[in-house]
């Protein structure tokens, strides 16, 4: 059989390959030879040492192949000019021979730019164009050697037909040869970047590439150890490291361009290359559906002799052909979609929105709208509200971490398969057009049926994305109170509140699971219109195509058919859902963009541009300021920071305002500000970091420089430590990083030994490091959990000290402190050596401890300055006198220095041994211990804790029934296909396989009975049944999935209402070393992964397996000898599931384990944005964010990676099982009928599909049990005792507590912190318990709440032994006033009352009585949040005061009216006036109650007093007896802080 096609057609096929690379290289390569000077983490990394890079065997092969090619080419297109007289077709033959030769010069030209270039990087670059266009070379030839043979053996032409043959086999052997050594040149060495190998990327061969092989140093890892480390995936390529990608994303900013152009041009090649790639795929892969279909037709047309055998293996060869080259191209489409668009835009954004972070005003947001619309408002306003609040981004910490973890991760998935939008039409086309040839006009009914279930399919859609956003929304508020109860959960504890809280937030679980029982119905609906519409599609267009066009169904047409609406199925379902998700990451884009948009600090910090990538770079030290300039503030108005983008938030914070500010704060001096607690001094403060909002007036203190504590030896001498201008922050919250405390002194400087000596010795931190046992190294838990609140406040103000800050901002850093340290602190930290020549603005209200050493004096009351000005001003005109006379009445002289006599050693400890009691060889132990890891496969108990959590016996019988019967249906749907397809008689096979593809112009319309099936049954018979089943098969896959997500629910809501119970009733101890990061992980991440896909992947994994099982028992049953060929195959799939399951099973792992720590620093720079940037260290952290999004990306990619790795040889093997498929038909044609082998065919075509997805899913329910694995962790572990019996319902009726030889420790092994503590508190005594930072006094509170049990001895109260009685009784009836408040967000009723047990009265009456408010009728300040019980709390009660807080948690204790109160510096943030009127309200509220007051601010005016130091107890009795012996400990406290004469004069004592 001779070929149709013209002579130099074959020639021609190098051509389109020749064109693309020519016009490729003339755009690139002025850019290839014109590199610029790139920045160390551009680079990719330096040579590895040891590695050889050799390449010149094949350069030499390359050169070799090129010159035979050229030259054999040369001398076949003469000789063909010779002789073209003797051939055939003359002209087309010459032409054919110099098309072959000019392709070969064009290989030529590639090989010498190829030769001339020495960069690897740019040689492979002429390495791809060549192996393109010799692939393409090669077919060529192969083709015309093809036409060669048949011209030589079936025509018989002796001229030059020899010639040809033999020159048309040097060709495809050269060209072969060429190809290969292509494919496999390395594109370069091994490289080292920063210790570790750079990805194998940078040296894989194009083979390499093509099928992911260099991921096999990982993947033998994980076989081998079955556990992979971060350290193991090696680095990054450049282009992927998160400080380059930033500065490349930066690029685009200030130009006014939307979010998502931004993203476009930041990586328009990837998306050129995923899109045109994409579309290419879309048309080759109705390739093997093509070729089905000409292998079916062979099969009929050879029954009847009309079409040699041989010929049929064309057919073979094409499917394979078609198989393997869509395999690789859908490979490549995928990884540049998910390994790398996904992870870059996942990177640039979170690291965009870090950044941002990092100069954006930190407003204080509230949400009040649930509030609201409990009050009354309607549900449409609320829907309006809450519509408008998916593209709003309020101040909520937690909305700003959504944005990372939801919406930048939304909008980053969605640019993996954003190119299915222009590929879904395209192959929708391709299809019709198939179906067109095959079908004719009832291809349009067929999908007219399509088309009427598109309305439906996009109902579908926009309820599930309606339901999905609502279930979002539900699920935020719930992880906003989870993210406030675990923040909180110390107070939580306190209260007794567990039960309460369990119960709201199981009822906000139960609204959740509502409305995923919804999404879950709706997920049904879909899987029904995805299964069931390829069904209705093919029965509809059977239906037309034999009823009423009357044409036969032959097997070639049904299952083509078949296979092709599949096809066109998956592309018809999938546009609605891609709308969506467009949607849905077009609302993320939006919320992201306006995120960014936000108002920011002036002069932010932050200059994404000109990113430092080592410390060396800085800025120009002439911004700072003269050295005696004041820092002055003129006619200012000072607000807290707003942001009027965000309408929400401002309209729902009360205004409060600082007015009429002018002051001038001398530069080298001590400054202080005080007032009334909610006067406005921390705003001050702000005000001058540039932090608040200054409407009127000016502020001259400039904004910190970006960098001012990294600048290098060129810009700053080593000598001059000090930088002028730069500023530092002590807030009076201390905020503390989750590190050693060295480190959270040096705050990213040198450690410089004698300046940190001197700085440990000055804030009194001395003794504290000697007790530790890992001294300076001792790591501090989150916000400081593990240390005191004394020990914060002084190692917050260390690390001002240390810093090279000139000017020094401290909020209130003496509240928290004893009162001997704090005159330590005043006179050797604050106007000792280490200040010298440093700006010191205090907010305190030790007016009379710091006077002495203060040049400047600001009083506030009520948003304005009452007086201001330098001391020697204030004396002359009387001012000072007003301002001495609003604190306590005592005598004050300027010469005498409070705390002059006291034994200083006591504090400061010997300087010179400070750190040499630390072994430096010893590692310190870890407060918070690293996340814990499982290690290879998950264990059985964990899905049986899941399965019997989903029913019982006959829930999964139900399941398994539904699962067999659904596939089973399909089975038989085909198989009946196959029946009818072949059940016509009197007609030839040959008349019906052209008929299958005869046009539709010959086609007739008969619409009659059609008459041409057997004589035993008729269509009628045939389309019944075929009706019938399809239905059947329907309700049965509706049934699978229904049962399915019932009992998905069902485990959901048991394993989390057990996850909750445990986490709440887990002991302190635990919840304070595990950061609320990784517990909020649990309730997040992995309950949406268990609500969501748990389900979803067992019931697609059943259907994927038992498909797989099928189609390998369909192939085997039509052909027996497939058994061996099957087994072969399924040992390559058992062995490549093996690895892939491992890697990536570990790479799930890792990722788990890789986000906790972005987003616990992304948490920690949240709540300390303004202590960053007064240190100017927001590059550093930035700095940090990249090293920690790296590691995530890096894991993200290879996970990716070995996804495609399987991917690709699972879609190969698939081309090997449908290829053997086919030629065991051919090889056995003559007992294999034409219905017989589509119906084999049609299911070894899915092969790859069921086993690729089978394999996948089997790894993606490991991965998505690792969720359930971490959880059941968690819900199984120990809790606080619960079966313990309650107390009388009236104990304690006389609040009586005796301690009896009681010790106590923080852990089992840990030394103890209370010592032997014997003592008696009598009924309604007072008690002032007293001792310096770490003397065990909060110890004490934690051991009457049982936050610690005994390690030996009895606390009894009212004669009762606590330990043995339950533990919500005993805190239910104890009340606290915690050191550190805590507060929810809501208002002010819900944070005073959280369950509505006290009328309105009761609680006006509590405010009035803590002066929150004034009494009734008198005037109160504008802005008085606490006048409306409705005005908002934000999240922490940030939007009040420390002070503020404070007392509404004592209006709080009030309430409750408990027989024993504990006070744990209560009023330690509060003005001394206030604090007067607060303490005679309690000794009157309290007169009943035993009061435990642990105190820093010294007071005789208690019963009894208390003093400890290290856990042991020094002292127990009254005031005046304890005063009234020198030689006491309490004396020495009170004569360090100069009260020994005022309390023996408030005693009577002489």
């Amino acid at each position: 059989m001779a070929s149709q096609l013209p002579e130099w057609l074959p020639s021609l096929l190098p051509y389109p390959a020749i064109a693309i690379s020519a016009l490729i290289l003339l755009t690139t390569r002025k850019s290839t030879y014109a590199p610029r000077k790139l920045k160390r983490a551009e680079k990719e990394g330096d040579p590895a040492p040891g590695t050889y890079y050799a390449t010149s065997v094949h350069r030499a092969l390359i050169a070799l192949c090129t010159a035979i090619g050229v030259l054999s080419s040369g001398f076949w297109a003469g000789a063909r000019m010779s002789y073209h007289d003797h051939l055939t077709s003359n002209a087309g033959v010459a032409v054919a021979g110099w098309l072959t030769f000019v392709s070969w010069v064009f290989v030529a030209a590639l090989v010498i730019l190829f030769g001339s270039t020495r960069r690897p990087r740019y040689a492979f670059w002429y390495i791809v164009h060549l192996a393109v266009v010799s692939g393409f070379v090669v077919g060529g030839s192969g083709w015309g050697l093809h036409d060669a043979l048949l011209r030589r053996y079936f025509l018989e032409e002796d001229k030059l037909t020899k010639l040809d043959v033999a020159l048309s086999s040097i060709l495809l052997t050269a060209s072969t040869v060429l190809f290969g050594v292509t494919l496999v040149f390395p594109r370069g060495p091994r490289l080292v970047f920063d210790g570790k190998m750079v990805d194998g990327a940078v040296h894989a061969s194009l083979w390499s590439f093509l099928t992911f092989s260099w991921t096999k140093e990982i993947n033998d890892r994980a076989v081998r150890e079955n556990r992979l480390e971060v350290e193991d995936l090696g680095a990054q390529r450049a282009t992927f490291r998160a400080q380059n990608l930033h500065r490349h994303f930066a690029d685009s900013d200030g130009k006014g361009w939307h979010l998502l152009r931004r993203i476009i041009v930041t990586f328009k090649w990837q998306f050129i290359l995923q899109w045109s790639m994409g579309l290419v795929s879309s048309v080759l892969q109705y390739a093997p559906t093509f070729f089905l279909l000409r292998i079916l037709q062979f099969v009929q047309m050879y029954k009847v002799g009309e079409v040699e055998w041989w010929y049929g293996w064309y057919y073979v060869a094409g499917m394979c052909a078609a198989k393997l080259a869509y395999a690789i191209l859908y490979a490549q489409v995928w990884y540049i979609s998910a390994c790398v668009l996904q992870t870059k835009v996942n990177s640039v954004l979170n690291t965009a929105i870090f950044a941002k972070t990092l100069k954006r005003k930190d407003i204080v947001g509230v949400d009040v709208n649930t509030e609201k619309k409990d009050d009354g408002e309607d549900d449409d306003d609320a829907s309006k509200k809450d519509k408008k609040g998916d593209e709003e981004v309020g101040g909520s910490r937690q909305n700003v971490l959504n944005l990372m973890a939801v919406d930048a991760d939304r909008v980053a998935t969605y640019s993996t398969w954003d190119w299915m939008l222009a590929d879904a039409p395209l192959q929708i086309a391709v299809a019709i057009f198939f179906l067109y040839n095959l079908l004719g006009w009832s291809t349009f009914v067929g999908f007219s049926v399509m088309i009427v279930l598109l309305p439906i399919n996009q109902w579908a859609s926009k309820s599930y994305s309606s339901s999905q956003s609502n279930l979002m929304k539900i699920r935020d508020r719930r992880v906003g109170i989870m993210t406030e109860i675990l923040q909180g959960i110390r107070q939580l504890k306190f209260m007794a509140w567990e039960r309460n809280w369990e119960a709201k937030v199981n009822e906000m679980r139960d609204e959740e699971v509502r409305e995923l029982r919804r999404v879950w119905f709706l997920d049904v609906c879909f899987n029904l219109i995805w299964s069931g519409s390829p069904i209705l599609v093919t029965v509809s267009a059977f239906f037309s195509y034999t009823k009423l066009q009357g044409q036969d169904l032959t097997p070639a047409l049904a299952f083509t058919t078949l296979s092709v609406f599949k096809e066109l199925g998956f592309a018809l379902n999938i546009i609605p859902e891609a709308v969506v998700e467009a949607l849905q990451a077009w609302t993320s884009l939006k919320r992201i963009q306006r995120f960014l948009h936000s108002a920011e600090i002036e002069d932010a910090p932050v200059d994404d541009k000109k990113l430092i990538d080592d410390t060396s770079s800085g800025s120009n030290p002439e911004r700072f300021w003269a050295a005696h300039e004041p820092i002055v503030v003129k006619d200012a108005t000072i607000t807290w920071p707003s942001d009027n983008t965000l309408e929400s938030v401002t309209d729902a914070t009360p205004t409060f305002s600082l007015k009429d500010i002018n002051a001038e704060f001398p530069r080298g001096a001590l400054s202080l500000i005080f007032g009334h607690t909610g006067a406005g001094k921390t705003l001050m403060l702000l005000g001058l970091l540039g932090e608040a909002d200054v409407t009127d007036g000016t502020v001259s203190l400039p904004p910190a420089d970006s960098n001012a504590f990294e600048h290098g030896e060129d810009i700053i001498p080593p000598a001059k430590w000090i930088i002028s201008g730069a500023k530092a922050y002590v807030p009076q919250t201390a905020w503390l990083l989750n590190d050693s405390i060295r480190n959270n002194i040096l705050f990213g400087l040198p450690y410089n030994e004698k300046r940190y000596n001197a700085v440990i010795n000055a804030c009194a931190l001395t003794r504290d490091l000697e007790i530790l046992e890992d001294g300076d190294l001792t790591e501090i838990g989150a916000k400081g959990l593990n240390i005191s609140g004394g020990q914060k406040a002084r190692v917050s103000l260390a690390r001002a000290v240390y810093s090279r800050a000139e000017v020094l901002i401290c909020d209130d850093v003496l509240s928290a402190l004893d009162a001997h340290v704090s005159s330590h602190i005043v006179n050797k930290c604050l106007m000792g050596p280490l200040m010298r020549e440093r700006t010191r603005i205090l907010v305190t209200h030790h007016v009379k401890l710091c006077m002495n050493g203060a040049d400047y004096i600001m009083a506030l009351k009520g948003g304005r300055i009452e007086h201001a000005g330098y001391l020697a001003e204030l004396k002359r005109t009387g001012s000072l006198q007003h301002i001495l006379d609003e604190e306590e009445d005592e005598e004050i002289e300027r010469d005498a220095v409070p705390g002059d006599k006291t034994d200083a050693h006591e504090i400061d400890g010997d300087p010179e041994e400070m750190t040499k009691s630390v072994d430096l060889g010893k590692k310190p132990k870890k407060f918070v211990e690293e996340e814990a890891r499982e290690r290879g496969a998950v264990k059985t108990q964990v899905y049986s804790s899941y399965f019997l959590a989903n029913g019982g016996v006959l829930f999964w019988c139900m399941i398994i029934g539904a699962f067999i019967t659904a596939q089973g249906l399909e089975v038989a749907e085909s198989y009946w296909l196959r029946l009818w397809s072949s059940s016509y008689k009197g007609r030839t096979a040959a008349m019906l396989a052209k008929r299958a593809i005869a046009s539709v112009s010959s086609q007739q319309f008969a619409f009659h009975t059609f008459k041409g099936a057997t004589e035993e049954h008729s269509v009628e018979y045939y389309l019944g049944i075929y009706v019938a089943i399809a239905v059947v098969s329907i309700l049965m896959g509706l049934v699978r999935f229904a049962v399915t997500f019932y009992g998905s629910i069902q485990a959901s809501r048991v394993m989390y209402r057990r996850l909750l119970h445990t986490v709440l009733y887990a002991p302190m101890r635990w919840l304070d070393t595990t950061p609320v990061g990784r517990v909020l992980n649990r309730f997040s991440k992995d309950f949406e992964t268990i609500d969501s896909k748990v389900a979803n992947d067992n019931a697609w994994l059943a259907i994927n397996t038992l498909g797989t099982i099928s189609v390998t028992v369909v192939c085997i049953f039509v052909t027996p000898t497939f058994l061996i060929a099957a087994l072969l195959l399924c040992m390559f799939a058992v062995f490549i599931g093996r690895v892939y399951m491992r890697a990536s099973r570990e790479l799930k792992r890792l990722d788990s384990v890789s986000k906790s720590p972005i987003f616990e620093l992304f948490q920690a720079t949240i709540s300390g944005t303004s202590v960053i940037r007064a240190y100017g260290a927001s590059q550093r952290f930035l700095r940090a964010s990249f090293e920690k999004m790296n590691i995530l990306v890096h894991v993200q990619y290879n996970l990716w990676l070995v996804n495609r790795w399987m991917s690709v040889r699972f879609n190969v093997l698939g081309g090997f099982f449908a290829t053997i498929a086919a030629a065991l038909i051919l090889i056995n044609i003559n007992r294999v009928d034409a219905g017989l082998a589509g119906f084999s065919l049609s299911f070894a075509l899915d092969f790859q599909t069921y086993i690729f997805w089978m394999v996948r899913r089997i790894t993606d329910v490991e991965l998505s049990m690792n969720a359930v694995e971490r959880v059941t962790e968690y819900t199984n572990m120990p809790t606080e005792p619960q079966d313990q019996p309650s107390p009388p319902a009236t104990w304690p009726e006389h609040g009586a507590i005796s301690f009896r030889n009681y010790e106590a420790k923080y852990a089992a092994d840990l030394p103890l912190v209370l010592r032997g503590l014997t003592f008696d508190i009598k009924s309604n005594e007072k008690i002032c318990l007293v001792g310096r930072t770490g003397s065990g006094k909060s110890t004490i509170t934690l051991g009457l709440f049982r936050f610690l049990e005994a390690a030996g001895g009895d606390i009894f109260i009212d004669d009762v032994n606590i330990s043995k009685i339950s533990l919500s009784d005993l805190r239910s009836r104890l009340t606290i006033i915690p050191q550190d408040p805590v507060l929810f967000t809501g208002t002010v009723r819900s944070n005073l009352d959280a369950f509505n047990e006290y009328s309105d009265a009761e609680l006006y009456d509590a405010l009035r009585r803590v002066q929150l408010i004034g009494d009734a009728g008198s005037e109160t300040e504008d802005g008085n949040v606490f006048e409306d019980f409705s005005s908002p709390i934000s999240e922490g009660g940030l939007n009040l005061s420390q002070g503020q807080r404070q007392l509404v948690a004592l209006a709080r204790a009030l309430l409750r009216r408990s027989k024993i109160v504990i006070m744990d510096e209560a009023t330690a943030s509060i003005d001394f006036q206030t604090d007067t009127i607060i303490q005679k309200t309690i000794r009157e509220e309290l007169r009943d109650s035993t009061v435990i007051a642990i105190a820093h601010r010294l007071s005789v005016k208690h019963d009894r007093v208390m003093v400890l130091d290290h856990g042991k107890l020094l002292e127990f009795d009254t005031p005046a007896n304890l005063l009234g012996d020198s030689e006491s400990s309490f004396y020495d406290l009170c004569k360090t802080a100069g009260e020994v004469e005022n309390f023996k004069r408030d005693l009577g004592i002489n």
